[in-house]
């Protein structure tokens, strides 16, 4: 596998700010031996005009909409031999990207390759939501004893193959369309590996300069989506950790709320203790790294928990309606 061609599959719904920074980041990395497939959900912006004028490819999603069958759809469009599959949103990767990767895969028993995760924060909300799910990493990890936030070299996100060869993903089984693709789809690649004694190996050279929602209204609408993808994944996997973390998330606006009310009632004294609690680990987590974005919490808690609400009633009126948009982050 000297030069084989190397195919990026970006799934993207109006990402006019973002498309022509990543596809220019592509464009400049030191291997030229890439196509760029674009499969474009329905935007309504730019997007799509900016990322033909670059020279990629577009491709019209088709069917149930959602990121899974997005990817699909890249992944079957696509020519190289190497496939590697982002979301419009990333802010970009490194010159020699690519090329490290395409190396790895000329080692024994190499079917995919893991880059190395850059957090690139820059907006005040950005930082606020990154720490807010920090701390949650934290708090889960201080009831186990462990103060700590994730440890990046044994969460499971470490080892995921964004780039893999072509013929393996389809081996592997694709993206089954449903919300939380992405760990649906990590299970079965692990088990494939497993029964086939292969490998997916990390590449700290490679850099991937990850983004999160940067305005407020950006972070509901991901709470919104998250409930949505989230009741198919639990049925789909049983996964009850999961499941109570979910709805942990979904009483925060009650016990929030209840710390106002402790006057009127024992239960909002008892439903407001249980927030204390975690109030006592966000002053912890503040006093042991220093971030201040980390306060915000309480907000994006609340209003992230409503949202999600939200994100339960939109999904049954488009389950009555026969949406094909359920999964989709539109």
């Amino acid at each position: 596998m000297k030069h084989p061609l190397v195919s990026f599959v970006i799934i993207a719904l109006n990402e006019e700010k973002n498309i022509g920074k990543l596809i220019k980041s592509i464009k400049n990395n030191t291997y030229k031996e890439v196509e760029i497939v674009v499969v474009d959900g329905g935007s309504k912006d730019k997007t799509v005009q900016i990322a033909r004028k670059m020279g990629a490819r577009i491709i019209k999603e088709i069917g149930n909409k959602g990121p899974g069958n997005a990817k699909n759809q890249g992944v079957s469009a696509a020519k190289g031999k190497i496939v590697i599959r982002i979301d419009a949103d990333l802010k970009g990767i490194n010159k020699k990207f690519i090329e490290n990767i395409v190396k790895r895969f000329s080692e024994n028993g190499v079917i995919a390759v893991a880059p190395r995760k850059h957090e690139a924060l820059s907006t005040f909300w950005e930082k606020s939501i990154y720490e807010n799910r920090q701390l949650t990493h934290f708090i889960f990890n201080a009831i186990r004893g462990r103060f700590q936030t994730i440890d990046k070299k044994t969460e499971s996100w470490y080892l995921y193959p964004i780039a893999m060869l072509r013929k393996t993903f389809f081996e592997v089984g694709g993206y089954d369309n449903v919300g939380f693709e992405d760990r649906l789809f990590l299970k079965k690649f692990d088990k494939y590996c497993k029964e086939n004694s292969v490998k997916c190996v990390h590449e700290s050279k490679s850099i991937m300069y990850m983004s999160h929602p940067q305005t407020l209204d950006e972070i509901l609408k991901q709470y919104e989506w998250y409930s949505r993808g989230a009741i198919q994944y639990f049925q789909l996997t049983g996964d009850k950790k999961e499941f109570l973390l979910f709805l942990i998330l979904l009483s925060q606006p009650l016990l929030i709320a209840s710390v106002f009310m402790i006057n009127f009632h024992i239960l909002f004294k008892v439903l407001s203790a249980l927030y204390l609690i975690k109030i006592i680990f966000l002053t912890l987590y503040f006093v042991i790294y220093r971030k201040f974005h980390v306060v915000v919490t309480p907000i994006l808690d609340f209003f992230g928990g409503v949202w999600k609400y939200y994100g339960l009633i939109r999904l049954a009126k488009m389950k009555i309606k026969k949406s094909d948009r359920i999964y989709s982050r539109g």
